[in-house]
């Protein structure tokens, strides 16, 4: 039945005037944005959110506190590990460049502009530049490079936990 009607409304289509023809599409796409917003809403507010089913293994493990204390740190070990740091090495390299301007406030980083090398283990070389005002108010760019070792522990925004070594270029 729907490919009669198809038919029927090509062969019509082509009887009609260009005003009937914009008026006939219109219509459609009214129609079908209409069939559009009303599936939404029929999902929006008849759907009974229900789940799929989660399915569960009917084996099961018994296993002591510490054994599992072991395997959750094990695995947020290997996690961290996994990790790039790279871009927390950046910020914390900004902040010890900072430290050693005499204009820090004036301290103006690339955003883009930068070079990080992945040295492996959570190692990083950053080189880059900083624009700051020097003492006589003249804004002058200082490139360096900064060499960063997460040391596998203790929070990663923290300098503390990471060695680190300036170097001005």
């Amino acid at each position: 039945m729907s490919i009669h009607f198809l038919f029927f409304a090509i062969i019509s289509v082509k009887r009609l005037t260009l005003k009937k023809i914009q008026t006939f599409l219109s219509d459609v796409i009214r129609a079908i944005f209409g069939l559009f917003i009303l599936t939404s809403l029929y999902a929006i507010f008849f759907s009974d959110g229900t789940k799929t089913e989660e399915i569960t293994s009917p084996i099961k493990h018994e296993i002591n506190m510490e054994e599992a204390i072991d395997i959750l740190n094990q695995e947020k070990n290997e996690t961290v590990k996994k990790e790039d740091l790279s871009v927390q090495a950046f910020v914390i390299c900004k902040d010890l460049i900072k430290e050693k301007l005499l204009s820090p406030y004036t301290a103006d980083f690339p955003f883009i502009d930068r070079k990080v090398w992945d040295k492996g283990e959570q190692s990083y070389k950053i080189r880059s530049y900083v624009d700051s005002q020097n003492e006589y108010g003249a804004k002058i760019r200082t490139n360096w490079n900064c060499y960063m070792k997460y040391k596998g522990s203790g929070e990663v925004s923290d300098p503390i936990n990471w060695e680190h070594e300036l170097e001005f270029i």
